[in-house]
């Protein structure tokens, strides 16, 4: 399978037939080799394509892009008309909201992941530092936050008093489907949990202490060995789905993932995957239920989790200290300390940054950190920033910044080639420039143009 998100092509077997080959075998496993099996593979043709006729991978005309959009056609469409019944409901003056609407809406929500700003309005600026002409040019900003404030996932008059987070109930079922189809399956799987940042308030709201990120929503993961998710659930205090005896017998962190095991298809439920996960959801009942499922687990366990009579290995061992060199040696640093010191180190930026803002303030008590960081970041970058080599007599514009309204190291450089003044007003031809501000200056324009009444 192609992993890097492109189209396969059509000559390839379907893999639900390789499943069901496996699957209709006695022994369960697919390991082995058998009179049957060989049978059904040699009544499996592969015929080439016809002449003049492209591939998906020969044409090219399908990239990752494409698969993501050919596959999310459906969710697409239970958004735009979820949404538009929501604009119904609110009466809405503009109920038309269109796929591709939604779309570049997605697009520049996972934009944002990666190239952040201080608040999404910021992508629409005009300032060079913060503007996206990619953002900018692919939706306006009205419109933007108009899609924000009415998308809906479903019909807010199907509630489910049973399922705390209903309103994305048709999503994830969808997403999840999603996921189980394109799966391609593996020996090892793992599960186990993750956070969403959250700081609000709603009855899902967990805390974990010792996490990353300690307050949000718990969320339930089943992933392969390459970091393909499965399937997932969000934690809710029980399963709204699932078989209530199930949290009596392996309580509620473990039962999901028996849920989560039972929703795979017929197909691929037969094959003997090894699980793995933390102390947990490791209990003996769970470890005995996927032995007798097919399954094998692999997880470390808690001491209170055990029967009285279980083995256990001697905290105390014998150890032999055994040295090389009876000094002191240079060792490669490991990756480990270099990563946790970063924070830390960004951390007294931000500190240093803030004390001259609270200094800044004490002249300009109406400024923001915001505003504040918006004013020196620009001049910074052009006042210590490497510029590209341009070739001489290049024309270009001296950007507006503090530098220009320095009152030291502004000297007037004769020049053999002419430049047009870039005095207001005037349109002098000279060869005088200023070295600092790189611009051309006659004498008249020389003070006034560093005047910052300009």
């Amino acid at each position: 399978m192609d992993f890097q998100g492109r189209a396969l092509p059509y000559v390839m077997l379907d893999f639900c037939v390789i499943i069901q080959i496996y699957s209709s075998r006695s022994s369960g496993y697919f390991f082995e080799a058998d009179d049957e099996y060989q049978a059904q593979v040699q009544e499996i043709y592969i015929e080439p394509p016809e002449v003049n006729i492209l591939t998906d991978e020969d044409s090219g005309d399908e990239d990752g892009a494409g698969a993501i959009e050919n596959s999310t056609d459906e969710i697409i469409n239970l958004l735009v008309d979820e949404t538009r019944n929501c604009t119904l409901f609110k009466n809405c003056n503009d109920q038309n909201i269109t796929c591709n609407e939604i779309r570049y809406f997605i697009d520049i929500l996972l934009l944002s992941g990666y190239n952040q700003v201080p608040s999404n309005r910021h992508y629409w600026e005009q300032d060079q530092d913060l503007q996206n002409i990619l953002v900018s040019n692919s939706m306006r900003r009205d419109r933007f936050f108009k899609n924000m404030k009415f998308l809906h996932c479903t019909d807010n008059n199907n509630l489910n008093a049973n399922d705390k987070v209903w309103k994305l109930r048709n999503i994830m079922e969808k997403i999840k489907s999603r996921c189980i189809d394109n799966f391609i399956p593996v020996q090892n799987i793992n599960y186990d949990e993750s956070m969403i940042k959250y700081f609000g308030r709603h009855s899902c709201k967990q805390f974990i202490r010792g996490k990353s990120i300690r307050f949000g929503y718990k969320i339930w993961f089943l992933n392969s060995t390459d970091c393909f998710l499965i399937n997932f659930d969000i934690y809710q205090g029980k399963l709204p789905n699932g078989k209530p005896n199930y949290e009596n017998i392996f309580g509620k962190c473990t039962a999901p993932l028996i849920y989560v095991l039972e929703n795979l298809p017929p197909e691929k439920r037969k094959i003997p995957f090894c699980v793995f996960f933390d102390n947990l959801f490791t209990s003996s009942n769970l470890l005995s239920f996927l032995r007798d499922s097919g399954y094998s687990g692999t997880g470390t366990i808690r001491e209170n989790r055990l029967d009285k009579d279980f083995p256990l290995i001697e905290k105390k061992v014998n150890v032999q200290l055994l040295l090389k060199k009876m000094t002191k040696i240079s060792v490669p640093r490991p990756h480990m300390i270099g990563e946790y010191n970063k924070p830390i180190f960004t951390r007294l930026k931000d500190i240093s940054v803030n004390n001259v803002w609270v200094l800044q303030r004490k002249v300009n008590p109406n400024m923001s950190q915001l505003q504040f960081r918006l004013e020196i970041v620009p001049n910074l970058l052009l006042k210590y920033g490497m510029k590209p080599k341009l070739r001489e007599g290049h024309p270009h514009r001296c950007q507006e910044s503090l530098v220009r309204w320095e009152k030291s190291s502004h000297h007037s450089d004769p020049r053999k080639k002419r430049k047009r003044c870039a005095g207001e007003g005037c349109s002098s031809s000279i060869r005088t420039m200023c070295e600092k501000c790189n611009v051309g200056l006659c004498i008249e324009c020389f003070k006034i143009f560093h005047s910052v009444t300009h």
